[in-house]
């Protein structure tokens, strides 16, 4: 098991780091992306602030968080 101390990692463990910075902020990029593009596409339709709000969360949920959990009424 390796340290959680990077300084004792060499240089194998800097450029795995740098990769998964890289690899984070590309991955960033593209979802800023894609999120421009369908804000853009909901403006053209005319939509409203909260709808293109709405669209987007339910987009963002539905392709990262997964099935919605459902929540007991509480009382």
């Amino acid at each position: 098991m390796q340290s959680p101390d990077p300084r004792l990692w060499g240089d194998d463990g800097e450029s795995q780091l740098a990769y998964m910075r890289q690899r984070f902020a590309d991955e960033l990029e593209l979802l800023d992306a894609e999120t421009k593009r369908l804000v853009d596409a909901a403006d053209a339709r005319g939509m409203s602030d909260d709808a293109v709000r709405r669209l987007i969360e339910t987009r963002l949920n539905r392709e990262f968080v997964g099935k919605r959990r459902r929540c007991r009424p509480s009382g």
